[in-house]
């Protein structure tokens, strides 16, 4: 029986190490997204498969819930912040994740004993609903900084009609065309619009999620570009 559920929990590891492969797949090649989505369907159902042979196996651990669960709470709070600020969504969603193919499993294996079920579903409740709420934070703030931009990409526009050429700076607008230079983003560490002015035309770039990904916006063909 000892030796069974140690496979077992290899087995559950593995299955997590190729959700987690799996994720990162989608990222890394997106091409394959296809194969990487079949991948992490079948490891997470094979995860929770296993999970529930190891709860008919395995007896049921015990622990202390209220200092356990506020730790979780207060990592999982970091995280989303360094994802608001500096990463974007990249913690949060893989937070959600690791609510349902971790907690979730966990708190199947301590049905029987109610309160340590209790514990590790308010634990994935706590940690999805933090990278959720991240999520959606950057979400808006994305769409902020589209929105923001498109006021800036008129007034650069109305100043060219005006003038003939395309502003050397962005100061240059205020205060006949715009009352004050506004940021791009409101959550992120790089939250200022960049204008660079050439012999075509110009560009206009902001941060989409740090600290590589921008948005960039070609006066001259007046098409939206993302780079890293």
């Amino acid at each position: 029986m000892a030796m069974d559920l140690v496979r077992l929990k290899r087995l559950q590891m593995a299955c997590l190490a190729l959700v987690f492969a799996s994720i990162g797949a989608l990222f890394v090649v997106p091409d394959y997204m296809g194969i990487a989505l079949g991948v992490f369907a079948v490891a997470l159902v094979g995860h929770l498969v296993v999970t529930g042979a190891i709860r008919s196996a395995a007896p049921v651990e015990t622990g202390r819930p209220e200092r356990r669960l506020r730790n979780v709470v207060v990592i999982a709070v970091i995280a989303a912040l360094a994802d608001l600020f500096f990463l974007g969504p990249m913690l949060s969603i893989v937070m959600m994740g690791f609510a349902v193919i971790y907690y979730l499993p966990r708190a199947l294996i301590a049905w029987k004993a109610k309160p340590l079920l209790r514990l590790r579903l308010a634990k994935g409740l706590a940690v999805f609903a933090i990278g959720l709420a991240a999520v959606e934070l950057l979400s808006w703030d994305a769409r902020l900084g589209r929105e923001r931009a498109g006021s800036v990409i008129a007034a650069v526009e109305r100043y060219k009609a005006d003038n003939g050429s395309y502003p050397e700076r962005l100061e240059n607008l205020v205060p006949g065309y715009l009352p004050a230079i506004p940021d791009a983003r409101m959550l992120v560490s790089a939250p200022r619009f960049y204008y660079i002015p050439h012999a075509r035309g110009a560009i206009l770039m902001y941060v989409v999620a740090p600290p590589f990904l921008r948005a960039t916006y070609d006066f001259e063909t007046r098409e939206w570009h993302e780079m890293d």
